[in-house]
């Protein structure tokens, strides 16, 4: 694998990674809890929102997609995009950071982002010069893994592949899709490659593809006394929306500052 200076993932792709989790964190889970009185599931339904994005939004651009199972419960979905070769896993920016920390001290090793990256990234150079977009501590890792962890790693991978429908030698490298949401609202997105050592090989802001605009979900009002005389019927938007739209608005005059950058 030769040297690569960019993340490959073009103006489609990102628009359909960013919208899915953007309305699997916002509107997807609101419509999901609405008539609910507890949200026990909440953290898991949002990945069963943004997996089915996933798999509605980037078949249609040409991607495979591929359901895995881990462990007793979890499924994953991969993405392969066979125009650049690239195979993409959706992850929390925290959740990503404790496995690093995990993987810097000999654990987690078959947990499956980092058994991509150890087998598609593999040799790639880092990046030190790159300025990085967000908070994010390169591992120091102090060994290889095993043999047996390393056979363990391709099982991982294989399965992958093949829920792909794909061959290993299809596969030009891995990328993360990483996103941190507040609330309601999808903070910040971005695609990151990293090479075995989990030293960042290239990162790519999808910020620019956050939507501005308000939420489409309103919550129920708190006084349902005149529900009924009510042409809302006693609907109104929550504090977060009335922020976001007031920003929106601000944003306006500025159409260039509106448009995605590919």
């Amino acid at each position: 694998m030769g040297k690569i200076p960019q993340i490959p993932i073009g103006h489609e792709k990102a628009s359909a990674f960013v919208g899915t989790v953007e309305h699997a964190v916002g509107d997807g889970i609101k419509e999901n809890k609405i008539g609910h009185m507890t949200g026990n599931g909440t953290k898991n339904t949002i990945w069963d929102l943004i997996y089915t994005g996933f798999i509605n939004t980037l078949t249609p651009t040409g991607c495979a997609t591929g359901i895995t199972g881990r462990g007793k419960l979890w499924e994953l979905v991969s993405v392969f995009d066979p125009d650049t070769g690239f195979i993409f896993h959706a992850q929390r920016e925290n959740r990503h950071k404790d496995l690093q920390r995990s993987w810097s001290k000999g654990k987690e090793k078959l947990n499956y982002a980092y058994c991509s990256t150890y087998m598609f990234n593999r040799g790639l150079p880092a990046q030190v010069h790159q300025l990085l977009l967000a908070d994010c501590t390169p591992c120091n890792f102090n060994s290889e893994p095993s043999a047996s962890e390393i056979e363990k790693i391709g099982k991982t991978t294989n399965q992958i592949l093949s829920d792909l429908n794909i061959s290993d030698k299809s596969v030009n490298g891995h990328v993360f899709i990483l996103f941190e949401s507040v609330g309601h609202m999808l903070k910040s997105i971005r695609a990151v490659m990293y090479n075995e050592k989990m030293a960042l090989v290239a990162e790519k802001s999808l910020n620019d593809y956050i939507s501005a605009s308000e939420s489409i979900i309103m919550d129920n009002a708190s006084d349902y006394s005149d529900a009924a005389n009510n042409p809302s019927h006693g609907l109104e938007f929550t504090k977060e929306a009335i922020k976001r739209k007031g920003r929106h608005l601000e944003a306006v005059p500025s159409a260039i500052d509106n448009d995605a950058i590919s």
